[in-house]
């Protein structure tokens, strides 16, 4: 199994979250790749954990990754 692309494929995601205008006006600009220290704003979005699987075959190597983006708020509904 290949880590090796993993860096490139979540800064691809960060970069594509925090440029969507709802995503990030929704979460105030509050996207991480790790859920900081201390005091959280009440709606934030964060990726993670990322599992990677071999999918190589006969005509080449290659990688499957899965990844969750969560989506936490204390505001009331779904």
């Amino acid at each position: 199994m290949s880590y090796g692309v993993s860096a490139a494929l979540q800064a691809a995601v960060y970069q594509q979250l925090s440029g969507d205008m709802a995503v990030s006006s929704q979460s105030g600009g509050a996207i991480y790749d790790a859920v900081p220290a201390g005091v959280v704003p009440q709606t934030y979005v964060t990726l993670g954990p990322e599992e990677v699987r071999e999918a190589s075959d006969r005509s080449g190597a290659g990688t499957i990754h899965r990844f969750t983006v969560s989506v936490v708020s204390e505001a009331a509904g779904f």
